[in-house]
């Protein structure tokens, strides 16, 4: 296992008066918080490469005696291949190279480090930010070309992150095409790509996993007010996740990556031998959400085939493990509104609610509307809440009188992120702590809803589910559900906020706004 690493802290940003591994967040610097890993790691050499500040840097550190110190005077005029040839006479085996402006999560050079590939760069999703390594990989994840400019890729599939492993041979041989006279390849990235070939390089991907080059002043205060927090928080849950899943699953554990997810923390977890998908409970979920009736109701629904095979669902924090589906799409707003998953999803929600089915629990819109409102430490910040609030138990008093309720097992939070289509096309609904007995014009308003529907898809959608033309009644019936969604949605979103949960103030007041607005509009048919 590599043992040696490289810290390149050399460079000078013009607009930051600082070296970027000496900035700070939460008092601790780059450099500190990356050296910390690698002594965690075990590593037994570290080696250093300074340019800029170099005393400053030094000074920070007398105390550390595993440090090998090499200072770069042409840190100015040459690239990072210049300073790598600076460590040759140190490195006697293979290493990991880490730019020192680097905030990352210490998963990620874990994972680097522990992959049984003698060559190995981490890559992501695309950023936006200025300083981009473009990559191509092919279908075994080996890197094909790289480049800054995208004009120079036929096809662009991710962005390096900033960190390799490098064996010893292929570190001889990027030395003896650096000493080549004229050479125009001056980043070790570029003569690694020159020499794949002899030397294939291998690619883990990490989707969704924050991370941050800091280059300017913009992707300095980016770092600060987001990047930074989101590193910590994931670094936390990976801990949690490797905890839980290595007490059930006995396979070596490859790498973890983020895949999304509003109401909790969703992972990829890759071994050696297969992918799982892992689902840790979101802050603030436990006050939102019974954990006790989705491991049930799971259960019950297993032999329909609608949900993708549950391996643990623990019911006391909603922890769960699930099979990964294969090369599986997860349906977008777009995509949720072809004819062809309209189609789809009517099926699927057929399946369900038609079934014999009884979940354990009931979803009852006005009670959860309450629970919401009640775990709010703060009155409700909405403008005209109390009149919305008159709206909705007036039109759900007549909604009881005037319309069927239609009762059947229900998923009751239908956003087509739920939704996961695998290589054959094969459709699964996932994401079941919402679930329960409701009436299913709920889940047929909610999927045109977050899917924001047309009236013509709308209309294809329901002619799909019931086999006939929807009637006014119907059409009624969906909106005043969309409403009620959106109120609902909207007071949970107050709650997430309070659970220090960002990014929810804007989601929660569109919702409000726009479930306001439909409310006002269905007073004059009931």
């Amino acid at each position: 296992m590599v043992k040696t690493a490289i810290i390149l802290a050399d460079k000078e940003i013009i607009d930051l008066e600082i070296q970027p591994c000496l900035l700070s967040f939460s008092n601790e610097n780059i450099l500190t918080s990356m050296l910390n890993t690698l002594e965690n790691l075990n590593f037994t050499k570290i080696i250093v490469i300074t340019g800029f500040q170099s005393v400053a840097i030094k000074n920070n550190y007398k105390t550390k005696g595993n440090i090998t110190w090499i200072h770069n005077t042409d840190y100015m005029d040459k690239e990072s291949m210049h300073s790598l040839s600076l460590a040759s006479q140190f490195i006697t085996q293979d290493f990991l190279v880490l730019k020192g402006d680097l905030i990352i999560p210490s998963h990620i050079i874990q994972a680097v480090t522990e992959n049984t590939a003698p060559i190995v760069t981490a890559i992501s999703d695309l950023t936006s930010s200025n300083d981009e390594n473009f990559v191509e990989v092919d279908t075994d994840f080996d890197l094909t070309d790289q480049s800054k400019n995208t004009k120079q890729h036929s096809a662009i599939n991710a962005n390096t992150i900033g960190i390799a492993k490098i064996s010893y041979a292929l570190f001889n041989a990027m030395l003896d095409k650096y000493s080549m006279e004229n050479i125009s390849m001056h980043k070790y990235e570029q003569i690694m790509i020159h020499l794949q070939n002899e030397y294939p390089i291998h690619c883990l991907h990490f989707d969704n996993t924050p991370w941050i080059n800091i280059n300017d002043y913009k992707s300095y205060c980016k770092a600060r007010d987001n990047i930074f927090f989101a590193v910590n928080l994931f670094n936390k849950n990976v801990r949690i996740v490797k905890e839980k899943i290595t007490s059930i699953i006995t396979e070596p554990i490859e790498y973890i990556s983020l895949v999304g997810g509003m109401t909790n923390n969703n992972f990829k977890v890759t071994t050696l031998k297969n992918t799982y998908f892992v689902r840790l409970s979101g802050s603030g979920t436990d006050s939102l959400i019974n954990r006790m009736y989705e491991p049930y109701n799971i259960n019950l629904i297993q032999d329909l085939k609608i949900n993708a095979p549950t391996l643990l669902i623990d019911g006391s924090d909603g922890f769960k493990i699930t099979e990964y589906i294969p090369d599986g799409i997860t349906l977008s707003k777009h995509t949720a509104r072809s004819p062809k998953n309209l189609r789809k999803v009517a099926s699927l929600l057929q399946t369900l609610h038609q079934s014999n089915v009884e979940f354990i629990n009931e979803f009852n819109f006005i009670e959860v509307l309450e629970k919401y409102t009640k775990l709010l430490q703060n009155p409700i910040s909405y403008n005209n809440y109390e009149q919305v609030l008159n709206s909705i138990n007036y039109i759900n008093n007549q909604l009881l009188i005037d319309f069927e309720y239609c009762q059947a097992p229900c998923h009751n939070d239908l956003v087509p992120e739920n939704l996961l289509l695998d290589k054959q096309n094969k459709l699964f609904l996932i994401d079941w702590e919402y679930s329960g007995t409701n009436d299913y014009y709920w889940d047929l308003a909610s999927y045109l809803l977050e899917s924001e529907s047309s009236r013509e898809d709308e209309y294809i959608f329901l002619s799909l589910y019931f086999n006939r033309s929807p009637s006014e009644q119907d059409l009624i019936k969906i909106k005043i559900y969309q409403a009620f969604q959106d109120i609902l949605w909207a007071v949970w979103a107050l709650v997430k906020k309070e659970s220090n949960v960002t990014d929810f103030e804007i989601y929660g007041l569109q919702r409000y706004e726009r479930g306001s607005k439909t409310l006002r509009e269905l007073i004059q048919y009931v």
